[in-house]
């Protein structure tokens, strides 16, 4: 294979990094010179750092955090970062919809790093733009519940973020939890789905040193601890039947209602 030149290999590398930047969290030069590295591109680790300060210098979008080494780089909140293609009107409606219909079933992390693209998205069905058919599909569609409406209770954004992010690492999880009874305890489980029914959100879980699952109203949950790598759960294969709806509708039903099932749920040890 000939040789690319030394311009367009330093295009490549810059294009490399700024598709790998975060829209949330951090990341340094040493784990970018590493994942360069697994593709086969081999620089040091100095060039690494030179050409991220250049790229934080030359897009005003990404925010370089300085309060301690190694430096961390990330775009800023609701910048779309590097989106080379155009975003359609057909995209955009469909970013628009999944915005409205997955914001409690996507890691919280996921979630936030779409923000730049939801941005767009409601850019391009903005008022004025040509795309009144996909805007006016918006108000032609809804969800709409078989039971009486109920008003969704309020889930702190802290308790889904911690909880969303033991979920999608498996992860142990700290929670100060409240029953239906009023009593509050503090206890740690692992976290192993989460299911939405109706307007509520719970927390398919497993207390530690227990072996049966539980289920928990996530907006009785509060004050969460970070999630800790402290007993990584185990995955050695798909967790199929773990929020089997047919297995756990009678305990996420117990649990809206407020009272115990036979599966104690809803309930902290």
């Amino acid at each position: 294979m000939a040789k690319r030149p030394k311009t367009l290999e330093t295009v490549r590398i810059a294009v490399e990094l700024l598709r790998r930047i975060p829209r949330s969290g951090r990341i340094d030069a040493s784990t970018l010179h590493r994942q360069l590295a697994e593709m086969g591109i081999e620089r040091n680790i100095k060039s690494i750092q030179v050409l991220l300060n250049q790229l934080s210098e030359e897009f005003p979008d990404i925010e370089r955090d300085t309060t301690n080494k190694p430096y961390g780089y990330r775009w800023k909140p609701g910048s779309v970062g590097i989106s080379l293609p155009t975003l359609s009107a057909q995209e955009a409606l469909l970013l628009r919809l999944a915005q409205q219909q997955l914001v409690h079933l996507l890691p919280a992390g996921l979630l936030g790093s779409m923000d730049g693209f939801f941005s767009r998205a409601r850019a391009v069905l903005g008022p004025g733009t040509k795309a009144t058919l996909e805007r006016e599909w918006l108000d032609k569609v809804r969800v709409v519940s078989t039971t009486q409406p109920l008003i969704p209770p309020k889930i702190d954004p802290e308790v889904f973020e911690e909880t969303s992010r033991a979920l999608f690492g498996n992860l142990l999880l700290d929670l100060v939890y409240r029953n239906a009874d009023g009593e509050e305890t503090t206890t740690q489980v692992k976290p192993l789905g989460l299911a939405q029914m109706g307007p509520r959100l719970y927390l398919v879980c497993r207390f530690r040193k227990y072996k049966d699952n539980r289920i928990l109203a996530l907006h009785r949950s509060n004050r969460p601890g970070n999630p800790s790598c402290d007993g990584v759960i185990s995955r050695s294969g798909p967790s199929d039947g773990v929020i089997d709806p047919g297995c756990h509708a009678p305990a996420v039903l117990a649990a809206a209602r407020g009272r115990p099932s036979s599966r104690r749920t809803d309930h902290a040890r």
